[in-house]
C-alpha cells in the first residue's frame, strides 16, 4: 500500500499566503498555526511528517520539494475575490475598522497588481509532495 500526500510548506516559503497575511495584518500579529496541527500547515515540518508517518507504520518516507506559482486569480480583480474569500483574510478584515479596511484592501490590490502576469496573478508556493509506503 502506497500512501501520497500534498501539503503546504512553512508559511515563510509561500509567498502567496504570508504577504497576504502581512499585507491584511496591518500591524497586527497574526499567529501561525504550529506544525503537526489541523490546519493549512499541519504537515509542513519534514521531521514531524516522517515521525509520525513511521509511528504509524509507514516507511520509506520522502518528501519532495515542490515550488510553483500559485495563480490566484486571472486578473487583479479575481484575485481580489479569492484572496478576500479565503476563511484567515475574511476574519482579519473583519476584525478592521472602516477605514482601516479599506487600507488593508487597497494594500492587497497592490499587492495582487505587483503581481499580476500575461498569464494572471501568480505568486510563488512551496509544497511538499509525501510519500510513503506501508511497512
Amino acid at each position: 500500500m502506497k500512501f501520497t500526500e500534498m501539503a503546504w510548506q512553512p508559511l515563510g516559503e509561500n509567498e502567496w499566503l504570508s504577504e497576504l497575511w502581512s499585507v491584511l495584518a496591518m500591524g497586527r500579529t497574526v499567529p501561525v498555526p504550529p506544525p503537526m496541527t489541523p490546519g493549512p500547515f499541519g504537515l509542513a515540518e519534514p521531521d514531524a511528517v516522517r515521525t509520525m508517518l513511521e509511528a504509524t507504520g509507514w516507511c520509506d518516507v520522502e518528501l519532495e520539494d515542490v515550488r510553483e506559482s500559485l495563480f490566484v486569480g486571472t486578473d487583479v480583480d479575481e484575485a481580489v475575490e479569492f484572496a478576500t474569500n479565503l476563511p484567515a483574510a475574511r476574519g482579519m478584515l473583519a476584525d478592521l475598522d472602516p477605514d482601516t479596511r479599506s487600507q488593508a484592501m487597497a494594500l492587497l490590490r497592490g499587492s495582487l497588481a505587483e503581481h499580476a502576469t500575461a498569464r494572471g496573478v501568480a505568486y510563488a508556493a512551496a509544497a511538499w509532495l509525501i510519500g510513503a509506503r506501508r511497512a
